[in-house]
């Protein structure tokens, strides 16, 4: 089990929203939008999916994404797609990435990069 990250007083608000970017994506983010903060005091999760914003295709190619100093990309790949197929939020297909690392269709890594829904788990803690 993880530590807290944070805590919080939510004082009289009853809903929790948040949003983070995935990485590596170069427009996937995982969100939870208004959900109901217990009463009742005790732990709660929920698994949260990933969406697309639907603003660039999911080419899986290195500089289409940010490159923080602790990912690894391949080079050379050609896109898993080319184009944008839905230009409005929705689910994220997840990455597939290849194992070729200079070449193929991705420059992400799939045993390493690869993700498919759902992506993440909160723990709210209610005292």
């Amino acid at each position: 089990m993880f530590p807290p990250l944070f805590s919080m007083d939510s004082g009289s608000f009853g809903y929790l929203s948040l949003s983070a970017m995935l990485l590596p994506t170069n427009d996937g983010f995982v969100g939870l939008d208004s959900w109901k903060i217990p009463s009742e005091p005790g732990t709660y999760k929920a698994t949260l999916r990933g969406y697309d914003a639907g603003t660039e295709a999911n080419d899986e190619l290195a500089g289409s994404m940010p490159n923080p100093p602790f990912l690894t990309f391949g080079a050379g790949g050609t896109g898993v797609e080319t184009a944008v197929t839905n230009n409005t939020v929705h689910v994220h297909p997840g990455n597939l990435g290849d194992s070729d690392p200079a070449g193929g269709i991705s420059d992400l890594d799939n045993t390493s990069h690869r993700w498919l829904n759902p992506v993440a788990t909160i723990t709210v803690v209610v005292k």
